[in-house]
């Protein structure tokens, strides 16, 4: 598999968390021959103001990737809610690879919500979660908690959900998904 396209997709807070976005895009970016920004994917498909309402941000990004975007090396990176809609995504059309940062399992006051997680136990995509161990969207317990495919690759972090972490973090965070990435390659 070709690194050909990557996109990035940012959590519902976003761009309050676009620290996050800039600290994976400086360490992986630069392995794609194509990047898109949460904004530039903004730009792409409508030209408008970020919403963080999953079905609309699945309707704008089916707007912009192509059916064979598997075939043509794509792969989603995305964070808290933007985990969730790269899942749903590929899903329901074919990508190489998800990343997500900080997957959302739960809400930390609200009840279960098994449209948030139930996919998961059937991902035929390759797929990594990178969760701090105390992430308050689901921490260290998930393993239990949460059926994942056999295709999802969970490892955890010291941090928690909002990736707090130090520039060798960050080149943690980035040399786990550069492992992933080479070795979807082989």
């Amino acid at each position: 598999m070709k690194l050909a396209w990557g996109i990035y997709l940012a959590g519902a807070s976003y761009p309050k968390d676009a620290r996050i976005e800039a600290e994976v895009t400086r360490r992986i970016a630069p392995v794609f021959g194509r990047w898109t920004s949460q904004q530039s994917l903004l730009d792409e498909a409508s030209g408008s103001r970020f919403e963080g309402n999953p079905g609309r941000r699945l309707a704008g990004l089916s707007r912009v990737v192509p059916y064979d975007a598997a075939a043509r090396g794509l792969v989603l990176l995305g964070r808290s809610s933007g985990g969730r809609v790269a899942t749903v995504f590929a899903g329901l059309r074919p990508v190489s690879a998800v990343i997500c940062l900080g997957y959302p399992f739960r809400h930390p006051t609200g009840p279960r919500e098994p449209e948030r997680f139930a996919h998961l136990a059937h991902m035929t995509t390759p797929t990594l979660i990178l969760q701090g161990r105390s992430d308050v969207y689901g921490g260290a317990s998930l393993r239990q908690d949460y059926p994942l495919s056999d295709r999802v690759r969970l490892e955890f972090l010291d941090c928690g959900h909002e990736f707090q972490l130090d520039p060798q973090g960050w080149d943690r965070v980035g040399d786990r998904i550069l492992s992933f990435l080479a070795a979807l390659q082989r």
